[in-house]
């Protein structure tokens, strides 16, 4: 089986042949989230009990052990059909196919409830594997692309988170099937989507706390100019001389008026 590689396109995958433990696988970084493989498939032989298997996978690459994410195509006791399988952390399988008969003990629920559907050799598919991790719903859609319409989908209840894949693979890891079948065709167009949680460490920084400088200005009161005290002259003492003086023209000025008077 050649491995998987992305730059040639398409990729042929040959006797894949189930007992062989042969695969072929791409690592990518682990899933914890949500995530979409999708790819294009073209079934050129697929022999009676032979399967075409691609995975989202742990290093493990067993579809009978957790955790794994698994499309199918087989040709065996319900015909050319398609699976979608998964292994939960905890180890618990839930499968389902496109036939409407699926028996209990291949088949989980929910069960198909739908017509049977079946793929067909030498045309080209487009696969859809998608997992929502708040649902906790693996699901698969296969469109025809030379049609452009979708043929076949389902999904499965996983009841606990898918995590720990970063492998995709093709091979046979955990098909105990007898030897001889084979299972020839090309993929092309493998793509995986995944959620990447980036955690971001915020840059420390130092704040430096400036304390302002106060000017203190100390404003000199303004004063009001009160009114000079008047300090009145001192007074001239009278000598005794002119209070004589004075007294005499008084007397004079009576004498004169007295002798006016007997004139």
């Amino acid at each position: 089986m050649h491995p998987i590689d992305s730059k040639k396109t398409p990729l042929t995958f040959d006797a894949i042949e189930p007992g062989t433990g042969g695969y072929a696988y791409i690592a990518v970084d682990d899933s914890e989230g949500p995530f979409t493989l999708e790819y294009d498939v073209t079934l050129t032989s697929m022999e009676e009990n032979s399967a075409f298997r691609l995975a989202f996978s742990t290093t493990e690459m067993d579809r009978t052990k957790g955790t794994i994410a698994l499309t199918e195509f087989t040709n065996a006791k319900y015909g050319k059909v398609m699976w979608l399988r998964t292994v939960t952390p905890s180890n618990k399988l839930y499968t389902i196919n496109s036939a409407a008969n699926c028996l209990d003990e291949d088949c989980t629920l929910p069960k198909y409830s739908g017509p049977t559907v079946r793929y067909t050799e030498n045309r080209t598919y487009h696969v859809v594997m998608q997992y929502d991790d708040e649902r906790e719903t693996l699901s698969m859609r296969v469109i025809d692309k030379a049609a452009g319409t979708e043929i076949w989908g389902y999904y499965i209840a996983t009841k606990e988170a898918l995590h720990g894949m970063n492998r995709i693979v093709i091979g046979t890891v955990g098909d105990y099937s007898d030897l001889g079948p084979v299972a020839e065709g090309y993929i092309d167009n493998v793509r995986l989507t995944a959620q990447k949680t980036v955690t971001v460490t915020p840059t420390a920084t130092t704040t430096t706390l400036v304390k302002p400088t106060v000017v203190k200005t100390t404003a000199k009161p303004t004063v009001k100019p009160t009114a000079a005290e008047q300090t009145p002259p001192p007074e001239s003492p009278v000598s005794s001389s002119a209070a004589i003086a004075a007294a005499g023209l008084a007397g004079m000025a009576v004498l004169y008026t007295r002798s006016r008077q007997n004139r």
